[in-house]
């Protein structure tokens, strides 16, 4: 519960006493026990009510508000409804589904307990609340176990549809170059990245190390004074780059990481399992993400998340938006959301005469591989619309000013060498696309002639790229 008060438990409480008062509905068909609590936006009890309560099969939610309450003649506007299952978002016509009832009745904010494991539903029901300006929160997470040990047979019941019907997504298709010229803002899912793809292992490396003095400040200052500490690092890769930030710092007690490639995750137990690092693999743009998430919260024994951290992650998927606001619910109350990033805006490199550093951000930019390139001043606004108040831009901009010969190479190998890795994959994906071929010569004539590296370490010549790291808060 992101904000987890004394009155919060109290009234989640009831609403589980409520639910534990449902029959079922028929012998057939196992159904959910349901309670809701309605409350004024003063904390003041208005109702409370379970499914089935006045008639066999109706949600808890509709018998509160249009049973119970509008009989009563309540406002509700700026309310709080406690519910102890995710409201649902389709009924069969002429019914309305609850999250547009709640939503109708000016409700301000949601307290919810399990997510709702229909397929059809999951995290469907929070994400329309949100869409509509309402503030959804969690029940603490023991709650939420009493919640679904209760529900044990209806959790049962729809396990064998959820898993069908996870398994039978399919990715969707990735679009051509050209598609992707049209749109600077384009996103799409991208998970290229194996832990057998050794060039993009060692660049990976190689930049983590780089960036490490760019960041680590921000590190430090966010976790300076705490103490016992639980990360959640999204993107984890090989573990590598979170466990060299915090990995030996006291004031952390635990790091998990979610991956979605399962050799590097178990790369990453090989190497830090034992200490206080644990790693998943997980689809990050699933719909069961919420609930991956808090079974992997529960194994650990994980209330919520002090810091959430997204290294350059959000520039490869599809909708930052979703991620993020599923994110929001597993932060602790004081927690921050830690974004690294990137802006290709912010890139500039200087002298540039031939104009051949301006056609290489340009060719970065339009290759599906390397993410949506001005992803770094999308964040504002999708924290903002996530509910977030308190942004900070803590860094902005890594360039070459300062660094010594080594730096500057590492700063050219990580940068330049996945171009032409990048470049190589479009070729094998587009093999008729002119535009491909064309840069793909270009591009190899200049890199190897090392002409590019040169011109790189030339007295006086700058080189910035838009790396951007934000924090936020409630």
């Amino acid at each position: 519960m992101s904000h987890n008060t004394k009155r919060d438990r109290e009234f989640a409480c009831m609403a589980i006493v409520q639910a534990q008062l449902c029959a079922p509905d028929s012998k057939k068909k196992v159904c959910p026990k349901v309670g809701a609590v309605a409350t004024t936006k003063d904390g003041k009890l208005l109702g409370s009510a379970y499914r089935g309560q006045i008639k066999k099969g109706e949600h808890a939610e509709y018998t509160l508000l249009e049973r119970i309450l509008k009989n009563q003649k309540h406002d509700l506007a700026g309310g709080t409804l406690y519910i102890t299952l995710e409201p649902c978002t389709s009924r069969n016509c002429p019914k309305i589904p609850c999250a547009e009832r709640i939503v109708k009745a000016r409700i301000a904010r949601v307290v919810y307990g399990m997510i709702d494991p229909n397929p059809k539903i999951c995290g469907k029901g929070i994400r329309y609340l949100e869409e509509h300006g309402i503030i959804a929160d969690r029940f603490p997470r023991n709650l939420i176990d009493q919640l679904e040990a209760m529900n044990a047979p209806f959790l049962q019941s729809v396990t064998q549809d959820k898993r069908a019907s996870l398994s039978s997504e399919k990715a969707a298709p990735r679009p051509v170059s050209n598609e992707r010229d049209s749109n600077k803002y384009y996103r799409d899912s991208n998970k290229y990245y194996k832990d057998k793809d050794t060039n993009e292992k060692k660049r990976l490396n190689i930049q983590s190390q780089l960036v490490k003095d760019f960041e680590q400040p921000v590190y430090d200052s966010i976790i300076y004074g705490k103490s016992n500490l639980n990360v959640l690092d999204i993107g984890c890769n090989n573990g590598r780059h979170i466990m060299a930030r915090l990995g030996d710092k006291q004031e952390v007690q635990k790091i998990i990481g979610l991956e979605y490639d399962q050799k590097t995750v178990n790369l990453a137990n090989k190497e830090f399992g034992a200490g206080k690092g644990k790693f998943y693999q997980c689809d990050l743009e699933n719909d069961n993400l919420a609930n991956f998430i808090e079974s992997v919260m529960k194994k650990n024994k994980i209330q919520s998340f002090d810091i959430i951290n997204l290294s350059m992650i959000l520039l490869h998927l599809k909708n930052p938006y979703t991620i993020m606001r599923t994110l929001r619910k597993f932060l602790s109350f004081d927690g921050l959301l830690y974004i690294k990033d990137i802006d290709d805006g912010l890139n500039y490199a200087y002298p540039d005469s031939t104009k051949d550093f301006e056609r290489i951000y340009q060719i970065c930019e339009n290759n599906e591989t390397s993410g949506c390139r001005k992803s770094g001043r999308q964040i504002y606004s999708c924290l903002r619309k996530c509910g977030f108040k308190n942004i900070k831009l803590e860094r902005s901009g890594l360039n070459s000013i300062g660094m010594n010969r080594d730096q500057k190479q590492a700063l050219f190998d990580t940068y330049f060498s996945f171009i032409m890795e990048d470049l190589k994959i479009m070729r094998r994906r587009h093999p008729s696309d002119e535009k491909i071929k064309e840069d793909y010569k270009w591009y190899s004539a200049i890199y190897n002639s090392k002409n590019l590296e040169e011109r790189f370490h030339e007295d006086g010549f700058i080189f910035s790229l838009g790396f951007m790291i934000f924090t936020a808060s409630e």
